[in-house]
């Protein structure tokens, strides 16, 4: 997960050859957030990164379920 407007980790080193040639990578690219700053809320603030990363990795493990199933 990067900022495509991070200071430190610039859109233009992503390496996005790289990445689409590894079935072991996703990439997932905001406009804004900065480095390490994916938040929302103003009086107590946290990241919202947690949602989408959770989202994902639970999708990939009920994947994963489904096809041991398939194949049992």
């Amino acid at each position: 997960l990067n900022a495509l407007d991070d200071p430190i980790a610039a859109a233009e080193c992503i390496p996005y050859d790289e990445i689409k040639t590894n079935p072991n990578v996703v990439l997932a690219t905001t406009d804004y957030g900065g480095h390490l700053g994916w938040f929302e809320h103003i009086k107590y603030p946290t990241r919202w990164m947690v949602k989408p990363l959770t989202e994902f990795i639970v999708a990939m493990f009920q994947i994963k379920q489904k096809k041991m199933m398939i194949s049992n």
